[in-house]
């Protein structure tokens, strides 16, 4: 690694920010505000005064003047790994100077290959626990039906996939559709959520109202808590229902029967609003708007980006009584739908953290060969590391190079493909089993 320092403008992805510099320009001398906001949003850090001394960021004074700002601890790394959204947002902040760690290409590939082969480990082990907590939330839905439920066991496995870091292998895992119908799709809708959802609200510059991913996961997870209270044999049924029917009516009591479970149990107030209202839609004349006596101005950001990622499960994942969509067709759909039963803000804040080919995509390049898409580029979406698994003739291969498509030159994305389709029950082994090279 090298280091230099660069301009504002010329931060680009890849580049690994080691220090703010130039901050007697941006700062002047510090007043009580802006010692107070230093010492907030740069808590950990380290430093240097005009006159050379170095001291904790909390130790700043009224009057001091401010060089330079280094040494940043493990919880302000969003600060230091460069992206399309930190450049924006320091563009904004009036950082202009910062000394940076540059990566050969050699290096960047390195490190790319492991984080690839990380990935897939996680997902194979990410597997069970995916599936005990599918089985976690029909046991709590059985329990509601009789009248009792305990999350104590569900918090233990919430805890577990945080622990493990989960929470993209599980969505992995739903981009190649080992979910099943409903307590799968809990769990995946509340990974995808937590996965997702604080890094949106940084990229917003809001505050996030989950004190922790456990928190943020829970309430995700819990938003179909309602459905406890349909009969087994139509909560599961294979069959699609007519619109008008008994059981479709029984489904769509579900979010209202949620919020009410949620409040009963004195659930985070965000996830009572977001089990209440997500599936209620801006025009609530339509159809699919439900409950009727619920405004969409009442339903939270959470609750506008939980919508989304419900949709997306579902379209996604295995459904009796229906084909499912690969991932990158379900984000060209719920992307045509932005602004008119989606909330705009909340799918460009998906979108941009999801990718528009999620994780574990299967795609075709311009050459013919076929491979998994392994990360959400920083920089051009359409252009994320794909792992190879068939050449250009379609053999499959036996070592699975990766292929960054941000920097390689004459390659490109063409089409997106179905796994299931192409691999049949196989496509989660085809993945599990690439060795990145």
């Amino acid at each position: 690694m090298k280091e230099e320092v660069v301009e504002q403008d010329k931060l680009i992805p890849g580049m690994r920010i080691i220090a703010y510099q130039g901050l007697e320009a941006r700062f002047g001398t510090l007043d009580a505000e802006k010692v107070q906001w230093l010492a907030h949003n740069f808590k950990g850090t380290t430093a240097i005064k005009v006159d050379g001394s170095q001291v904790a960021i909390d130790a700043l004074k009224v009057g001091d003047r401010l060089l330079e700002i280094g040494s940043f601890p493990a919880s302000l790394l969003h600060l230091c790994e460069v992206g399309e959204g930190l450049v924006k947002a320091l563009k904004s902040q009036g950082f202009s100077r910062f000394k940076v760690q540059t990566a050969s290409a050699q290096e960047s590939h390195i490190q790319s290959v492991g984080k690839a082969t990380l990935l897939v480990e996680k997902t194979k082990k990410s597997k069970e626990t995916q599936a005990r907590a599918a089985k976690e939330v029909e046991k709590v839905m059985d329990a509601l039906a009789q009248g009792a439920a305990s999350l104590e066991s569900l918090n233990g496995l919430v805890e577990e996939i945080v622990e493990n870091s989960y929470l993209e292998a599980i969505g992995a895992l739903a981009t190649l559709k080992q979910s099943d119908y409903t307590y799968g799709h809990c769990v995946d809708v509340g990974a995808i959520f937590a996965g997702v959802y604080f890094e949106i609200q940084r990229h917003r510059g809001v505050e996030p109202v989950f004190a922790d991913l456990q928190e943020a996961l829970l309430s995700g997870l819990l938003h179909d808590l309602g459905k406890s209270s349909m009969p087994k044999d139509i909560l599961e049924s294979p069959l699609q229902f007519e619109k008008d029917s008994p059981e479709m009516r029984l489904q769509r009591g579900h979010s209202e029967k949620t919020g009410k479970l949620l409040t009963e149990m004195k659930a985070h107030p965000v996830a009572i609003n977001m089990g209440l209202y997500h599936h209620v839609k801006p025009d609530g004349d339509t159809y699919s708007s439900y409950p009727k006596n619920l405004d969409f101005k009442d339903a939270l950001f959470e609750t506008r980006l939980l919508a989304i990622i419900d949709s997306y499960q579902a379209l996604t994942g295995r459904r009796p009584f229906k084909r499912s969509w690969s991932a990158p067709a379900a984000m060209r759909y719920l992307e045509a739908l932005s602004g008119v039963e989606y909330d705009e803000e909340a799918f460009e804040g998906f979108a941009k953290v999801l990718g528009l080919f999620p994780v574990g995509s299967l795609v075709e390049l311009s050459d013919k060969s076929r491979g998994f898409v392994m990360n959400v580029p920083q920089g051009d979406l359409s252009r994320p590391q794909v792992v190879l698994i068939q050449d250009p003739e379609g053999r499959d291969l036996n070592k699975h190079p990766l292929v960054d498509l941000s920097v390689t030159q004459g390659l490109s994305i063409v089409k997106d493909l179905d796994p299931v389709e192409l691999f049949g029950e196989k496509a989660l082994d085809r993945f599990l089993a690439l060795k990145v090279g």
